[in-house]
């Protein structure tokens, strides 16, 4: 008996136990030349008789691939293996010789499936889905591989004979229920690839809105005309949503008339109506064809504010910046990130005159309203249709105030172009998540200063109260003529727009720390556009930012200081109670519980914690604190001096290249770049001003008691620093100088002589 013949009884004989009733067929070597006849395996052949073909069996799918390159065919080959051998499906090899003289492989996988499965799908279906699959997994697309379906699909078709090494074994791949559904899937995601592609095949845009924006590559600014929203745009098309509502003589409503903005671009909202808009008039002379020059309107810009606000010698730059600023307005939306601006001064220093006047030029300016009033509803829902500029006067910070922290935090975010909230609103019966977007240019003066976190957000112009005529010279007489310019910047913007986005998006600056990259860039960009010694102004300006004192209320930078000077250059460890102990001047008014701050912050700074019974220490160096000192407070090392002084320091540039200055104020400060401030004197005087101060309210007013913020806001006009009179008011207290019937509440004590 042959090996041939055996093999094939094995065969027969496997199948039928797979449940299938088989007569196989096959043609002998005799007849291959000449396609002899079909015959039955079971009726005419012996153990003698050489089989050339036989029928493939209804469980059974060959992999043949025929390539003319044998190459690429065994690799085929190779990767389908891979895959059989990774699902555990048992398999066999065919080798043969073609009539061309060629090797050839096949790859005969026999396999058996549930009832279940064979209630769903016939043999032909279970062959090709299951061959597809196996594909699939290995990666080759069977029209590129010259596949032959035909040993899947087609009856009857001839499968070779076997060279020799017959499995002593057929091997049969039984597959369960839940690895068939795995493998069908594969091919289901096949077969529906190309709807499943069809469905993305639009390109994503952001939605925009209709204020201002980019969409199609082109700068647009939007209006109501004739109570219809309209946008123009810079190669002076205007376009109009036309549709209306009409009424048909059945009573329906219907829309007629053409969105042409809608075919323009996807948009979410209206144009309100708070923020002042560009003039018809300046319109239709740009539609005419008016263009602008940059350097004439520059001139103006710059001259308009010169002629108002008196700078100084000490503000080299501060007009190139606003002028850059102010002009960056217009194309606010080409940036990844817009600064605020934050005038910080003493009262009657023109820091509103100031903002009024950058407001009046700047793109769509207008107040929002009673700083104190203004809430985080009252941002983002008037920001949802008037993405304009927009100025915060009088926002004094007022502390644990749940209130302004929320407005705080959107001022933070609000610098950055995707910055947005989402709220939910209800239409008609149902409430909805609706993204509202906070990403305009902000102007905020306040005399109080401002937190930590926000002053990173923003470029700070501190002005001095003017001994010159311009003290006199009031913007709002001459609003209308200054508001002129603002229509010639929609005009400059929509001819250049594209040339400055160019510089910003290739714009490299050295010497700035990231967020003050943030801050500068495209501030830069447009100095650098506007030519001249423009950007040298600017530059000029920005080193000059770290002589800026602001009154951030943080502690965090003292508190480094501290630790720097107290430890040692070696790693040891520290107890928290120890650490509490160099604090205690800094910390006692500024936390009701030292040592857990102390713990918070040193954990916040990565420094390793270590318990050891009911203790907990941590392990500090030197060198450890000056990295965290060096990434977030970016000085010259810390002197002897300024670390026992309660300074924070907060730099808005990496340059700090100068001495740090000796300074005895107890205050909290934040000052961009390097401390600066000069030793009190006459502090028994100040005291007795204080005390003064709080007498003369309560005459005036009637009161029986003065409010803690109101204090603190009257203290900044004596120029005295919060923790100074926080100490003050502290040793009235125990001296009877002053009382507190109620928490922050403070009455004359029986104790004072006047």
């Amino acid at each position: 008996m042959s090996e041939q013949y055996e093999w094939i009884c094995k065969l027969i004989k496997t199948v039928k136990e797979c449940g299938i009733k088989i007569d196989l067929r096959y043609r002998d070597v005799k007849n291959k030349d000449e396609k002899g006849k079909w015959k039955s395996f079971e009726e005419a052949a012996t153990a003698l008789t050489k089989f050339y073909d036989r029928d493939r069996f209804p469980n059974e799918f060959v992999f043949d691939f025929d390539n003319d390159d044998e190459e690429s065919n065994l690799q085929n080959i190779q990767k389908v293996e891979a895959v059989l051998k990774t699902e555990s499906a048992p398999h066999f090899k065919n080798e043969y010789v073609n009539k061309e003289g060629k090797n050839g492989i096949h790859l005969h996988v026999i396999f058996r499936v549930s009832n279940e499965v064979l209630g769903k799908y016939n043999y032909d279906d279970l062959r090709l889905l299951l061959s597809d699959s196996i594909l699939k997994k290995a990666g080759v697309d069977k029209k590129d591989s010259h596949f032959d379906v035909g040993l899947v699909k087609d009856k009857n078709h001839l499968v070779r004979e076997l060279k020799a090494n017959f499995p002593k074994e057929v091997p049969v791949w039984d597959i369960c229920d839940n690895k068939f559904d795995e493998l069908i899937k594969i091919v289901e995601l096949q077969e529906n690839l190309d709807d499943y592609l069809s469905y993305f095949d639009e390109d994503e845009t952001e939605k925009n809105y209709l204020d201002i924006g980019i969409a199609n590559g082109q700068l647009y600014y939007g209006k109501q005309t004739n109570g219809k929203s309209t946008i123009l745009l810079d190669d002076r098309r205007v376009l109009r949503n036309n549709k209306r509502k009409i009424r048909d003589e059945s009573g329906e409503y219907h829309l007629e008339g053409r969105d042409e903005i809608a075919d323009f671009m996807d948009y979410g909202g209206n144009i309100g109506e708070i923020m002042p808009r560009w003039k018809n008039e300046s319109i239709r002379a740009f539609l005419e064809g008016r263009t602008v020059d940059k350097n004439e309107l520059y001139a103006k810009v710059r001259d308009t504010l010169d002629f108002y606000m008196d700078f100084g010698s000490d503000m080299e730059g501060a007009l190139e910046v606003q002028v850059c600023w102010i002009l960056g307005t217009y194309i606010y939306v080409i940036f990844n990130w817009f600064p605020h601006l934050l005038f910080h001064a003493p009262r009657e220093s023109g820091k509103t005159k100031n903002a009024k006047l950058i407001m009046y030029l700047s793109f769509g300016g207008y107040k929002l309203g009673v700083s104190s009033a203004v809430t985080p509803a009252t941002i983002w829902t008037t920001l949802d249709e008037n993405r304009g500029t927009i100025i915060l006067d009088e926002f004094e910070r007022i502390e644990k105030s749940e209130s302004q922290a929320i407005v705080n935090q959107l001022l933070n975010a609000s610098a950055e172009r995707d910055a947005y909230i989402i709220k939910l609103v209800q239409i008609g019966r149902k409430w909805t998540a609706v993204k509202f977007p906070i990403f305009s240019p902000k102007i905020v003066c306040n005399i109080t200063g401002i937190n930590i976190t926000s002053l990173t957000r923003y470029i700070v112009f501190q002005l001095l109260k003017t001994l010159t005529e311009k003290g006199k010279k009031k913007p709002d007489k001459d609003k209308q003529n200054i508001m002129k310019i603002r229509d010639d910047l929609h005009i400059l913007m929509l001819q250049h727009w594209k040339e400055i986005k160019d510089i910003y998006d290739n714009l490299q600056v050295s010497g700035l720390s990231n967020r003050n990259e943030d801050n500068w860039l495209s501030i830069i960009a447009v100095a650098r556009w506007l030519g001249g010694d423009v950007e040298a102004k600017v530059m000029s300006y920005i080193e000059n930012m770290r002589e800026i004192v602001v009154d951030t209320g943080d502690v965090e930078g003292d508190f480094l200081y501290i630790l720097y000077e107290n430890l040692h250059d070696d790693v040891r460890t520290y107890s928290v109670k120890e650490v509490a102990e160099w604090c205690v001047g800094l910390l006692e008014h500024h936390t009701k519980d030292p040592q857990k701050w102390i713990g918070r912050k040193l954990s916040s700074y990565k420094c390793k914690k270590i318990r050891r019974g009911s203790g907990v220490f941590y392990e500090l160096s030197k060198g450890k604190i000056k990295d965290r000192i060096d990434r977030y407070y970016p000085t010259k090392e810390p002197t002897q001096t300024t670390l026992h002084t309660q300074t924070t320091q907060i730099t808005q540039t990496t340059q700090g290249n100068e001495n740090t200055k000796n300074s005895e104020k107890s205050s909290v400060v934040s000052v961009v770049g390097e401390c600066v401030g000069e030793a009190q004197s006459g502090e028994e005087t100040t005291r007795q001003d204080l005390l003064n101060l709080i007498k003369s309210h309560l005459e005036e007013s009637g009161d029986q008691t003065i409010n803690y913020d109101l204090l603190a806001l009257k203290c900044v006009d004596l120029g005295l620093p919060e923790d100074v009179f926080k100490n003050w008011l502290k040793e009235f207290k125990e001296k009877g100088l002053i009382g507190e019937p109620r928490h922050r509440e403070y009455c004359l004590g029986g104790g004072w002589s006047g």
